[in-house]
């Protein structure tokens, strides 16, 4: 039985800035990433903003 590899995964460091979500969209339409990590202005917390499969985005938050 062959043993599984484990997973390699690659450490990227964000110097992410306060902005707010539209400023987030740009720089996620501006890249080539599926995603973009920002602290948003308007509550102070970290947000990811994501492109879905169906061409929308999605933006996760914290409650």
């Amino acid at each position: 039985m062959k043993k599984k590899k484990p997973f390699d995964i690659v450490v990227e460091v964000l110097d992410y800035k306060p902005m707010d979500v539209e400023d987030a969209i740009a720089e996620l339409n501006a890249g080539k990433e599926t995603f973009f990590v920002f602290n948003n202005s308007k509550t102070e917390q970290m947000n990811v903003l994501y492109r879905r499969y169906d061409g929308s985005m999605g933006l996760i938050q914290p409650q």
